[in-house]
């Protein structure tokens, strides 16, 4: 079975991906390993992040497009910066009613279309994984699900330890109205590699 790795997200309008990114670049330069960009490391968050076979990203994409005419746009609020393991830092978003059920809509119809894939990462450290997160890969493929989800936007990665202070972040210039969800091609350190569709919230 070919499987490739995806991402569904929430995206960005202009304005706060902009922000992002001038932020991330004031990261790299203090020893990440990326910065964002308007066509690689594309700014997001993360609703379900899975690998699926290739012959069903079709479906999934039908699917998507079925929810999305249902749900509300997105009102999305900062909370604070965060170091969140692993070397990664990003920006903390409140888990409000609207995120909970988008991500619930998508996993509900998505997860049966991921034919039991599992992320090879996830083979790997499987049995060194905290209870829910471990049920939540068996379950769904991903650890970030429910409860353990938590909204975030990543800004870069740094060698463990070695994460900077909050760079000086207004969250004025963070808060933002999500209008469209993204299905994309997923990179290194979760990222969105490259975009497949970008369907618009028409609740």
């Amino acid at each position: 079975m070919r499987t490739a790795p995806y991402n569904i997200v929430i995206e960005l309008p202009s304005h706060t991906r902009k922000n992002v990114i001038k932020i991330s670049r004031q990261l790299k330069k203090k020893g990440g390993f990326f910065s964002l960009g308007e066509k690689t490391f594309i700014p997001h968050i993360t609703v379900y992040m899975v690998d699926l076979p290739r012959n069903n990203e079709r479906k999934v994409l039908a699917e998507l497009k079925d929810i999305m005419r249902e749900i509300k746009p997105i009102a999305c609020k900062p909370v604070r910066y965060r170091k969140s393991g692993g070397g990664y830092v990003d920006i903390l978003y409140r888990k409000n009613q609207q995120i909970k059920t988008i991500q619930k809509n998508v996993i509900a119809v998505i997860n049966p279309l991921r034919e039991n894939v599992i992320r090879e990462k996830y083979n790997n450290v499987l049995l060194e994984l905290p209870a829910v997160e471990k049920r939540n890969v068996e379950r769904f493929g991903f650890t970030d699900v429910g409860a353990a989800y938590h909204p975030h936007l990543t800004l870069s990665r740094f060698i463990k330890g070695k994460e900077p202070k909050s760079p000086g972040i207004s969250k004025n210039t963070l808060s933002f109205e999500a209008t469209s969800i993204g299905f994309y091609y997923r990179g290194g350190n979760g990222t969105c590699k490259k975009l497949i569709a970008r369907i618009p919230l028409e609740g």
